[in-house]
């Protein structure tokens, strides 16, 4: 951010170049796919036990057994497969339902946007109770954050100015201009 527009926020067409060159403020997420859920249940430490008893039972020649032992691999593995997929599908909903907002300064007025709409340099304003949207650089005053969602940690840190506070940490107290990092 330039040292004249560091108080007034980006200009809106600035900030839509920026979204279209950047892309969106938004982890990937990666398609579901059935066959490697699968696959990757059969590759499990539980599985290898039961992998083993198969390969005992058609080396002792019991094939009713070993049919059996498939059976329940198999089924183990689709069941869990779909259970994961339906898991996926439920959390994808939240999350875009939940999708938080942040406020913004854009043409020198704040305004509430979207956070997967922020770009690079945004100058943004969290209060108590926020989750903040991206990564930010501190520009004034000092806040108090919960880091316990990306640390453990459930003590209470300080962020200065010139400080990180990072994406998905909780505004404990205190107010402060920040300006967004790279995505």
């Amino acid at each position: 951010m330039t040292e004249k527009n560091d108080l007034n926020g980006l200009a809106q067409a600035e900030a839509d170049r920026r979204l279209a060159r950047d892309g969106f403020n938004e982890v990937a997420e990666p398609p579901f796919n059935f066959a490697t859920a699968i696959i990757t249940r059969l590759w499990e430490p539980s599985a290898w036990i039961l992998e083993a008893a198969l390969i005992i039972e058609i080396v002792l020649g019991k094939g009713i057994q070993a049919g059996f032992i498939v059976l329940m691999l198999l089924f183990a593995a689709v069941n869990g497969a779909i259970q994961s997929h339906r898991a996926n599908t439920v959390l994808r909903s939240l999350s875009h339902d939940l999708s938080p907002t942040a406020a913004v300064s854009r043409d020198g007025k704040w305004k509430q946007v979207s956070a997967k709409h922020l770009v690079v340099d945004d100058l943004i304003s969290p209060r108590q109770g926020d989750i903040i949207p991206a990564d930010v650089r501190l520009l004034t005053d000092t806040l108090e954050v919960n880091e316990s969602s990306i640390t453990g940690e459930a003590k209470a840190v300080n962020r200065t100015p010139g400080d990180t506070a990072y994406a998905g940490t909780e505004v404990l107290s205190g107010n402060a201009l920040e300006a967004v990092q790279d995505l």
